[in-house]
């Protein structure tokens, strides 16, 4: 068994976000029902085509992904993102927001709320060294529980063909389990 067969999970249902190791992004993002559509990065060493100059940084849209998914981004060491739907609300954000963004990607912790109304997020990837630590905040515990599924389906795929995705039932007893005391 290789180290990152491994999942170590702690789910915090107060602040909805799970911390664990063992999750890389591209696990994540293979177990999205839905695609992004488009990712602010908030601390990252990716240079794609995009760059907001009123935030001072990068963006990913929704055509160029898949760039941003055949990257290594443990080597990026800290690789945070907050997900967005529309271009043109970058451009709306307060100051304050603009703020609180900054605040997440550096320190690794929201200031507020992880989640921006006009950003319309559905999730918020902080990491250090992707996979070794990560910390995902979900909007709707439901996504997160198809997520969860998913996840644990695919990692006993590597082990035995056709695996289902764990039952909504099942997730929700392992869930339990992986609450903070």
């Amino acid at each position: 068994m290789k180290t990152k067969d491994v999942i170590y999970m702690i789910y915090n249902e107060n602040e909805q976000s799970t911390t664990s190791m063992g999750i890389e992004f591209i696990d994540f993002i293979h177990c999205l029902t839905v695609e992004p559509n488009n990712i602010l990065l908030l601390a990252s060493r990716y240079t794609g085509e995009d760059f907001h100059y009123g935030l001072r940084l990068e963006f990913v849209r929704k055509e160029n992904l898949k760039d941003l998914y055949e990257e290594n981004v443990y080597s990026y060491g800290d690789f945070c993102w907050v997900d967005f739907d529309e271009m043109n609300t970058l451009d709306d954000l307060t100051p304050q927001e603009k703020a609180e963004l900054l605040y997440l990607g550096h320190y690794q912790q929201p200031f507020g709320s992880p989640f921006f109304e006009k950003l319309n997020n559905k999730f918020v990837y902080l990491a250090h060294d992707d996979g070794w630590f990560n910390k995902i905040f979900y909007k709707d515990k439901n996504q997160y529980m198809d997520v969860f599924g998913r996840l644990i389906s695919n990692k006993l795929k590597s082990y035995r063909k056709n695996v289902p995705p764990l039952g909504q039932d099942i997730g929700e007893s392992l869930l339990i389990s992986l609450e903070e005391l």
